[in-house]
């Protein structure tokens, strides 16, 4: 193997590491989705249907992903704007037992999905980047945990 084609190799990890990593979240948040279908309370089902994942950014290295649900309704007996989901997760938690559900996960998920991504393309070089992402991505769930224990 010639040193340019390892230099090529290694150019392409970090953007098949982030595209591995980026599958990976969608699919924890569809399931997370899934899940807080599952779990709210249904009246006329308009909150259920109302559950989705909102996806933005166009690039690898700006996209976000949000579970997100509802929106502004006017209250009948106050007039004012409230957010339903909202006032139902406070009473009714939903969302956060999906989230809940599947956060203790997501670590092995990116890692996962970023070995698949590059497997195939692993030199030294490129093992030794991969490990630094995965580090990367342990860090970030830890976070995660941390903000969802102390809201």
């Amino acid at each position: 193997m010639s040193l340019y084609v390892v230099k090529g190799e290694v150019a392409q990890l970090p953007e098949k590491m982030l595209e591995g990593a980026w599958e990976e979240i969608i699919q924890a948040v569809t399931l997370m989705k899934a899940l807080a279908q599952v779990y709210v309370r249904v009246d006329t089902g308009s909150l259920r249907d109302s559950i989705r994942v909102e996806r933005g950014g166009e690039e690898l290295n700006y996209r976000s992903i949000r579970l997100r649900a509802g929106g502004y309704i006017t209250n009948p007996k106050t007039g004012k704007l409230v957010n339903y989901a909202a006032a139902v997760e406070s009473k009714y938690p939903y969302m956060r037992p999906a989230y809940d559900q599947v956060k203790g996960e997501l670590g092995f998920l990116i890692s996962r999905g970023v070995l698949q991504r590059t497997e195939g393309l692993l030199t030294l070089g490129a093992i030794s980047q991969m490990l630094t992402v995965i580090s990367r991505a342990e860090t970030i769930v830890r976070r995660v945990k941390e903000a969802g224990e102390n809201p």
